[in-house]
């Protein structure tokens, strides 16, 4: 029951527990969060050829608000323990609530920074149109970033691949965020099966996501407390690096929870071999938003002995809001200009 990335953990780190809990389902998602993903979606990994891809997209398009704004905190924590905090907020939208969208985009993502100083007004930009026949159209993306320092916009087609996260102390890549949201094209993806396994599950429902880092952060991942393992079936997802390709990672294992859909796990293996990088995605139900969140990742780096943790909210409490004004005007380069401002 116990996957590898979590016996690696407690083998480096022997004195982390991870609770395990009765299992518990969590609600299926509202009417409202069903229609963030777009029309024929279902259809198209109904067509997929290649069980594995169609799990993935399964996860890319599960159900998700509409129009989400929201503000959150990370902590990238070194092997001596000590950290930073970041704060950070974003704004994903559906192409159903935003006006004057292209036909066939599918959802338009901004986000930027508010601290450190040093990576306050840094932004980015993501327009992502609907994946086209049965694979994932990597051409389709289109990104940008804005520098504070340099007050330049310039496109960034490495965010659907391994371009490392800022903030992140390298510790991980750009289409590790949400579980897994890049392209497909440098590997080859085989379907190992279902299986049972103790996964982070209804984690940090209600107010502890706002409990500060002194409560939160332990040695070599969260403390006990913030972590909630329970029984449940997943899809076992394998992705080998494609001879001629190139990204850091040359074998990835994704554990897809089977109810939701949703990835919970990644086991990132380096060029020879090794178990190199464990990301833990705890889901929990938000009731607010009508469906299942990630909410909170940990990416564990096992040769740096350090972590990132993303997702949690404000300690001031969580800053969600589903009816911001959206036009596609202010999901353009130029308004990245803007915003660092």
């Amino acid at each position: 029951m116990v996957p590898q990335g979590l016996a690696a953990l407690l083998k480096q780190y022997p004195s982390l527990r991870f609770p395990i809990e009765p299992s518990k389902a969590l609600p299926p998602a509202s009417a409202q969060a069903m229609l963030a993903s777009f029309a024929g979606s279902n259809a198209l990994i109904r067509s997929q050829t290649n069980p594995a891809l169609a799990k993935m997209q399964g996860h890319l398009f599960r159900p998700r608000p509409v129009n989400l704004y929201r503000q959150g905190r990370a902590y990238p924590v070194r092997a001596d323990g000590g950290f930073y905090e970041i704060r950070y907020w974003s704004h994903r939208v559906g192409a159903s609530a935003l006006s004057n969208a292209p036909p066939a985009l599918w959802f338009a993502v901004k986000g930027g920074y508010l601290a450190p100083s040093s990576l306050r007004g840094d932004a980015l930009l993501v327009h992502e149109y609907q994946p086209q026949a049965e694979t994932l159209d990597t051409a389709r993306r289109q990104a940008w970033i804005y520098q504070s320092g340099s007050r330049r916009v310039r496109r960034a087609p490495d965010l659907a691949y391994d371009a490392v996260s800022d903030g992140s102390e390298g510790m991980m890549t750009a289409d590790q965020v949400d579980g897994f949201n890049g392209a497909t094209d440098r590997y080859d993806w085989i379907d190992l099966g279902e299986t049972e396994r103790l996964i982070a599950y209804n984690m940090l429902e209600g107010s502890q996501a706002s409990l500060s880092a002194n409560e939160l952060l332990g040695r070599g991942s969260l403390k006990s407390s913030a972590f909630r393992l329970e029984r449940h079936t997943v899809h076992q997802i394998e992705a080998r690096l494609r001879p001629g390709q190139q990204h850091i990672y040359a074998r990835r294992l994704f554990l897809i929870d089977a109810a939701t859909k949703t990835i919970v796990m990644e086991e990132a293996f380096d060029a020879r071999g090794g178990l190199w990088r464990v990301a833990l995605h705890g889901l929990a139900f938000h009731e607010a938003l009508g469906c299942v969140q990630t909410r909170v990742s940990v990416y564990h780096d096992l040769l740096s002995g350090g972590y990132v943790v993303t997702g949690l909210d404000p300690e001031s409490g969580p800053v969600f809001e589903t009816q911001r004004p959206a036009r596609w005007n202010d999901f353009q380069p130029d308004a990245l200009r803007r915003l660092g401002r």
